[in-house]
């Protein structure tokens, strides 16, 4: 197949109801091809009869399909309102499922879905099922004339495979050509378009875009997240070995407290990777110093991008039971309070804003003996998490938001200042013409006064010379008549004389008829002299043979009596003479 062949030829096709044929162009207008019932039907060698099976309602193809199993109910009650009324083929059983797919595989590729079977597939399916012989050539020209007729036509081109044969069969060995692409009818997985489609761009989301612009946003690369994900792992690790020995001594469980630590939401389940270091914290059985919060974003800011080492050692085996767990706790909510508070809205968003530090990342700074209790489960962080993604959700959207803005604006800038360039240069030329209008229009009015004479001039011959034309128009007036008085004393003439014409055909007509009546008779009468004339002949020849007998005769006898007719002395003397 040819892709170019196809757009070319579906692009340019027209119905010709008066010779019901479809007819479209190929190689940039070089070829014609017209498509015909009969020509589908020699082309994809379809069966002939002389007399076709009308096509069947779809009454009767309800009918059929519920012989063959078709669950009805079911699929009106699974499927939507808008599909009720429509054959689906998933309504079928396995074997007439397949026969369905079949058929409209075979078909070839179709804008719609493979889920619903058309009208055309419906009755190609009640043939095959019923075994009745429909015109399957007048089918598929009839789906193809109606998507031609189409007030809006379609993108796809139907039946590729079927209309490439008909283009090889009209165009014999010119249709292969060495310059066009050729695809095979098994490689094509593609619907074939009857114009290039050109990508456009998409409509990104406000995620979308953030993530392409920063991909620090709420989570870190695979490789910083799996790294930070294992640090944490094993410092929590160490602090629950260490709460472990605490509240071992302690002989309190910490069981029930532990699982609700770490139990999430799902619609906090984004952060979990991120609070890795922190969903398995123990909460504290008293009341520890927390660190100062944060008050300007500055400060925030550069805690943030800082990341001092801090002894863990120090930390993990205080004299204090779970002093090292709040700490943890207290610092991350408290920084992640302290970043949901500040007006990043006057603030450019960077990866130290994304970043979501881990608790052991906190540098903390003397205590301060007037701040409140830390939570003691991490609810609060994660709310603090949502309403910093929600705050950076807000600022990525406003900035993409603004540069989109910007883009456009610019374009408008520019796309202004070409036309101002345009106006600029058309009122150069407008100063400069204005500038030789006066002489110009001096020099046109002399020319179009000469002008204005010369055609006065020329009216005037003109209205002499049709006034001469009037006078011969005139005469020709007279002459026509007279011609035409004519010509109708010659029609009255002709008349009568071909009138006369038919008497004497007539009447020669009658003697040719009696001439051949005489004539007939003359040959009866001949016959009758000729056969006259074999009698006569006949009889003479008899009485010579009786003269011969009797001469015989008298020779062995003597001589009767003398006859006494002239005659027969005559005969005798001869006889006598003849011995003599």
């Amino acid at each position: 197949m040819y892709p170019d062949m196809l757009k070319e030829f579906w692009s340019t096709c027209e119905y010709h109801p008066s010779k019901n044929y479809i007819s479209g162009f190929v190689c940039e207008g070089k070829y014609l091809i017209k498509v015909t019932i009969k020509g589908l039907r020699d082309t994809l060698k379809l069966p002939h009869y002389n007399e076709f099976d009308p096509l069947v309602t779809v009454a009767d193809v309800e009918r059929i399909l519920g012989r063959c199993g078709y669950n009805f109910s079911a699929i009106e009650e699974s499927k939507a309102t808008d599909l009720r009324g429509k054959i689906l083929k998933s309504g079928l059983p396995a074997i007439w499922n397949y026969l369905s797919v079949t058929v409209m595989r075979s078909l070839g590729t179709k804008a719609g879905s493979y889920h619903e079977v058309s009208r055309m597939e419906q009755q190609i399916f009640h043939s095959l099922v019923t075994g009745t012989n429909i015109d399957y050539a007048e089918l598929i020209f009839n789906e193809l004339k109606k998507k031609v007729l189409k007030q809006r036509r379609d993108v796809y081109v139907p039946y590729p495979r079927f209309l490439s044969l008909v283009f090889q069969k009209t165009m014999g060995n010119k249709y292969t050509k060495s310059d066009l692409k050729f695809v095979a009818p098994k490689l094509v997985r593609h619907r074939i378009t009857r114009y290039d489609v050109e990508g456009g761009h998409s409509k990104l989301t406000s995620a979308m875009r953030r993530t392409i612009k920063n991909p620090y946003e709420h989570l870190q690369s695979k490789s910083e997240a799996d790294s930070s994900s294992s640090e944490a792992d094993s410092s929590d690790s160490e602090a629950d070995s260490s709460d472990s020995e605490s509240n071992s001594s302690d002989s309190e469980p910490v069981s029930s407290s532990h699982c609700k630590s770490t139990s999430f939401s799902p619609s906090n389940s984004c952060c979990n990777s991120t609070l890795r270091g922190v969903s398995k914290v123990i909460p504290p059985k008293t009341n520890p110093t927390p660190p100062p919060p944060l008050e300007t974003s500055e400060a925030s800011s550069s805690q943030l991008s800082k990341s001092p080492s801090i002894n863990k050692s120090s930390e993990t085996k205080t004299g204090d039971k779970g002093q090292h767990t709040p700490s943890k706790v207290t610092a991350a909510t408290a920084t992640l309070e302290a970043i949901a508070d500040m007006d990043i809205d006057n603030h450019a968003p960077n990866q130290d804003t994304y970043f979501t530090p881990s608790p052991s990342h906190i540098h903390h700074s003397s205590p301060n003996t007037t701040q409140q209790d830390p939570p003691t489960d991490t609810s609060a962080i994660l709310q603090a998490i949502m309403a910093l993604t929600s705050k950076v959700d807000t600022i990525s959207s406003n900035q993409q938001d603004h540069q989109i803005n910007t883009d456009a604006i610019l374009q408008s800038i520019t796309a202004l200042t070409c036309k101002v360039d345009v106006m600029s240069s058309n009122l150069e030329n407008i100063k400069s013409y204005m500038a030789a209008l006066p002489t110009n229009t001096t020099t046109q009015q002399d020319q179009h006064e000469q002008e204005i004479t010369t055609l006065k001039a020329q009216n005037q011959s003109h209205h002499t010379s049709v006034q001469g034309l009037t006078s011969q128009v005139s005469a020709l007036e007279s002459e026509m008549k007279a011609v035409h008085h004519t010509l109708h004393t010659l029609q009255d003439n002709t008349v009568t004389f071909d009138a006369k014409l038919t008497e004497d055909i007539d009447a020669i007509k009658t003697q040719h008829f009696c001439f051949s009546v005489q004539l007939e008779n003359f040959k009866n009468f001949q016959g009758k002299v000729h056969a006259t004339a074999i009698n006569t002949q006949t009889a003479v020849n008899k009485l010579n043979e009786q003269v011969s007998k009797l001469v015989k005769a008298s020779t062995y006898q003597q001589p009767a009596a003398p006859f006494s007719s002239d005659k027969d002395d005559s005969k005798t003397s001869r006889f006598k003479r003849k011995r003599g």
